[in-house]
């Protein structure tokens, strides 16, 4: 997996969304969650003053809100291996994402 299209939750929400809109939509932005690789094909900056570390998931109810270094993302569009990539939605209807689970770095 090419390093470049990892993302970096470590670094500040703008950046990670202007990566994800950047890759999209031919490659989608890869993170790994329980040893497989989703991609992220589009998504939103929103504040948080969550104190976890970044990578840390804060919400997947009904909408998937990561931790950044200065905020988090809201994941708008998603694939998981070997799936069509889908809206946040209808992910989270068929997908379990732990909650306070934290997505590693590079």
């Amino acid at each position: 997996m090419k390093k470049d299209l990892i993302l970096d939750f470590k670094d500040n929400s703008k950046n990670i969304v202007n990566k994800i809109k950047g890759l999209s939509p031919h490659y989608g932005a890869k993170f790994n969650y329980e040893d497989k690789v989703y991609k992220i094909f589009d998504a939103e900056e929103i504040k948080s003053s969550a104190i976890e570390v970044p990578g840390t998931i804060l919400n997947s109810d009904e909408k998937l809100i990561i931790k950044t270094k200065d905020g988090a993302i809201s994941v708008k569009v998603i694939q998981a291996p070997g799936k069509k990539a889908m809206g946040i939605d209808d992910f989270l209807r068929g997908n379990k994402i732990e909650e306070n689970y934290v997505i590693g770095g590079k």
